[in-house]
């Protein structure tokens, strides 16, 4: 069962209705990945490698080509891993980024009651998106503020009815203070659902308000028709929280990285 939904999360992660004019897509039987003019190792990464490949040094070789001068990422999922291609990748001067497992729970699934002075709330506004924003940076210390014109073209794509993307803000009831943050991405053909930047403010944590944001996305996306929804947990951070939840744990992802890939001249 775990290979299945090793596989299922590697098919979303190959959905890239997110991606608009930001990258150029290269997808062959072998290999996908992203391509961008922007130094942004969102927009250049590699997503799926076929196991099968005998050569993947040619694949590390022609990626790294087409992200020279710029920031290059690999993620790797349980299905498309190999230790020819790890060694392939980190010899050519990428290094381990971090281990995170793929986690998933069912729509279905029995959730704690939330805190009395929690409300979560779909977002729909600029503010909410400032909200979400800031409790992303408080939370995340890589993060970096978004001016609004980012933040308005984001909320455009979670907000109407063909929406392939949700996000959440819990907030104190009395005082209105944003606690929480989260979304989750839609995945309908795949009966699924991706969850990303779930985070709580530091003072927030630990009495089940990043629970109530978990159930908020669980209750839409059985609105939409999902089966399950889930997400890659980092091990030494995420994945003992999203355990707590009786989230169902699967294949690793390995991400390998790079700030720079030198320009060849």
């Amino acid at each position: 069962m775990s290979d299945d939904v090793d596989l299922l999360f590697e098919r979303a992660m190959c959905d890239h209705w997110w991606l608009g004019d930001s990258a150029t897509i290269v997808k062959r039987a072998e290999i996908e990945y992203l391509k961008s003019d922007q130094d942004n190792r969102l927009f250049n990464a590699v997503l799926r490698v076929s196991p099968q490949h005998k050569n993947p040094q040619q694949l590390v070789e022609e990626v790294m080509l087409a992200h020279q001068g710029k920031g290059s990422e690999w993620r790797i999922g349980a299905p498309s891993y190999t230790p020819l291609l790890e060694k392939a990748v980190l010899q050519s001067g990428y290094t381990v980024d971090g281990f995170a497992d793929a986690w998933t729970i069912d729509v279905n699934a029995s959730r704690p009651p939330a805190p009395e002075d929690i409300v979560v709330r779909k977002v729909d506004n600029l503010q909410q998106m400032r909200d979400m924003d800031m409790i992303m940076c408080t939370s995340f210390p890589k993060s970096k503020s978004k001016e609004d014109a980012e933040l308005e073209k984001e909320l455009r794509m979670c907000t109407g009815k063909h929406a392939r993307c949700l996000r959440f803000v819990a907030y104190n009831k009395n005082t209105q203070e944003p606690l929480s943050t989260g979304g989750l991405n839609l995945y309908p053909h795949l009966a699924f659902g991706f969850m990303w930047g779930g985070c709580t403010a530091p003072h927030a944590r630990g009495r089940g308000v990043y629970s109530a944001v978990v159930t908020s996305r669980m209750k839409q996306a059985k609105i939409y028709g999902l089966k399950n929804i889930g997400l890659y947990a980092m091990r030494t951070t995420s994945g003992p929280i999203v355990e707590a939840q009786r989230f169902t744990k699967h294949g690793p992802i390995f991400f390998w990285g790079t700030d720079h890939i030198p320009t060849v001249s």
